[in-house]
């Protein structure tokens, strides 16, 4: 680290101690997500006002989305030119490790088709039963009373 201009003290070859670390501070999280927030509203994303993580781009009539969970990014849409020129732009910028089309994103499996994307839980919820030590309950078609219901 070169010592900050102006401080006259500093030799050649002599390197500054810091008194606190560069990463690690509380604030990181929230220096991160308004950076984020910062770029994506540049490049014409809308924040959702009822979930923050959510942002939201329509050009031409197509739509394209971007979900953020800390510094993870799932981006979807219909379409393909916004969203390749986001991913072009997010690399440009942070340096990003894509992963390819997404199989599993925040305990949500994503199965495709011709007919269209279909979402499950069955993961989590064989994890929550595993962790409970349920595995080899025997399944029931209702889990839960039905309620009685007089019309």
């Amino acid at each position: 680290m070169l010592p900050p201009v102006g401080y006259s003290k500093a030799q050649p070859g002599q390197v500054c101690r810091l008194q606190c670390s560069l990463y690690g501070l509380k604030q990181d999280s929230r220096q991160w997500n308004l950076e984020l927030c910062r770029f994506l509203t540049s490049h014409g994303y809308t924040q959702s006002k009822s979930d923050y993580s959510l942002f939201t781009k329509v050009s031409n009539g197509l739509r394209s989305y971007i979900v953020v969970y800390v510094d993870d990014l799932l981006i979807a849409g219909d379409d393909i030119a916004v969203i390749a020129f986001v991913k072009q732009a997010l690399h440009a910028t942070y340096t990003i490790k894509e992963l390819g089309l997404a199989r599993y994103f925040l305990g949500i499996e994503i199965s495709r088709s011709k007919m269209g994307s279909f979402l499950n839980q069955r993961k989590y919820i064989m994890d929550i039963l595993s962790d409970a030590g349920l595995t080899g309950a025997k399944p029931a078609k209702f889990p839960l009373p039905k309620p009685e219901v007089d019309l």
